[in-house]
């Protein structure tokens, strides 16, 4: 296993912590530099998605150090190996979340109402894959929720994973009361037209009003449809 890949098993990035941290965005691809080691090295992480890959750079050849990533040890480079892992480690610490699942390793599918009238869900996820959203029932992190958007649309939009839950965040107003919300990340949306509110009835769903599980049939649907 890569350094990398163990530094960020089962972590997440934030997208918008990355950019803060110091990352640049281009082509969906997030890219930093480093230096370390008194400016003899550099530090090259891209991530895609959830991809992490990092190569070190020795800066007196302009060539990548590949002892960094091998099983070769020795003084020299056990201290550049292990200042580089800070530098991950840190990276982990300010632009990754930490998603955990249940105990038994199972994760569980839900259909949650949106309610375009109240959020304008439809738009939320145009500049970010993450957001807060509403949390109730028994979600849990590395849990997968599907998105149901209500009248005028009708349909699940969005697949998404649950990152984070229990954050606590006040909000009440005449229609919603929010104590506590989750943090979750697009996966993937769909043509409004694949999962219409008729085409859930078929599944035996004829009403959302609140997160429930997602019926087996229509779970293998959701999670086939490109």
């Amino acid at each position: 296993m890569q350094l990398e890949d163990t530094v960020f098993k089962k972590y997440q990035p934030d997208n918008q912590k990355l950019i803060d941290y110091g990352f640049l965005k281009k082509n969906n691809k997030f890219y930093y530099q480093k230096n370390f080691f008194n400016n003899k090295f550099q530090a090259q992480i891209v991530i895609i998605k959830n991809n992490i890959n990092g190569k070190v750079i020795d800066l007196d050849i302009d060539e990548e150090y590949l002892p960094v990533h091998s099983i070769q040890t020795g003084k020299f480079v056990d201290e550049v190996r292990s200042d580089y892992v800070e530098i991950l480690k840190d990276i982990r610490k300010n632009c990754f979340d930490q998603i955990s699942i249940y105990p038994d390793g199972l994760k569980h599918y839900w259909l949650i109402p949106a309610n375009p009238s109240y959020f304008d869900i439809m738009n939320a996820f145009n500049d970010t894959d993450n957001i807060i959203w509403k949390q109730s029932t028994k979600i849990k992190p590395g849990d997968i929720v599907f998105m149901y958007v209500g009248s005028p649309v009708s349909s699940i939009i969005y697949q998404c994973q649950v990152l984070k839950v229990d954050i606590p965040y006040q909000y009440k107003d005449k229609n919603l009361q929010i104590s506590h919300v989750m943090k979750i990340k697009k996966l993937k949306s769909y043509p409004k037209e694949a999962f219409t509110f008729k085409n859930l009835a078929k599944h035996n769903v004829r009403a959302i009003r609140g997160p429930r599980h997602v019926p087996q049939e229509l779970l293998k649907s959701l999670l086939q449809k490109n």
